[in-house]
């Protein structure tokens, strides 16, 4: 296994369990990938280790396709607990960072582990720059879930990976354009 960029950083099972919950007929391939990166017995209740944890999502998506890991991405808001006062899209995708950080537990001044930057460019549009180390396609399938999940009814939405700085081509970060209006 690599040297662990993010040892003492731990990502929280529930939050592990949303993703593995959207896996559908690839829970258990998925649970195998797990194992095979450390993880014996999952348990919701408990803590992994981060690295353990971007990797097996990275492993997942070379096995079972970048189309399943962004579906994985699109089901994780369905699960998710969001704070009661988000009631728009902007709100909901500059509340990604925050979730992102609270499912992370521990210390180690010297580990990145990125983020989500939300910019607003307009009353119906925003940027989002992703620059952690989990699956570009993950990301995508996030904020579209997310956007659909806080659009009011009979808003058309729409997500772009913008062209440019790719992490699935080793750039340091994907940008997504999330727009909608209202028919």
């Amino acid at each position: 296994m690599s040297q662990d960029p993010y040892e003492g950083l731990c990502m929280s099972g529930i939050a592990m369990t949303s993703a593995l919950e959207g896996m559908g007929g690839f829970k258990a391939k998925a649970l195998a990938i797990l194992k095979e990166n450390g993880v014996e017995d999952f348990q919701s209740d408990k803590a992994y280790p981060f690295f353990m944890w971007a990797n097996t999502l990275h492993a997942i998506a070379k096995e079972v396709g970048s189309f399943t890991i962004y579906n994985v991405g699109r089901k994780i808001p369905e699960t998710a607990i969001w704070p009661s006062e988000i009631n728009d899209i902007h709100a909901a995708e500059a509340s990604i960072n925050v979730a992102y950080k609270m499912n992370i537990s521990g210390e180690n001044p010297k580990a990145d582990v990125g983020g989500y930057q939300h910019v607003k460019l307009s009353e119906n549009s925003c940027r989002v720059i992703c620059d952690n180390p989990l699956p570009c396609d993950l990301d995508q399938g996030i904020i579209e879930g997310i956007a659909e999940k806080f659009a009011t009814p009979g808003q058309i939405l729409k997500v772009v990976h913008e062209e440019g700085s790719c992490r699935k081509n080793q750039g340091r970060s994907c940008s997504y354009l999330v727009s909608w209006y209202d028919l």
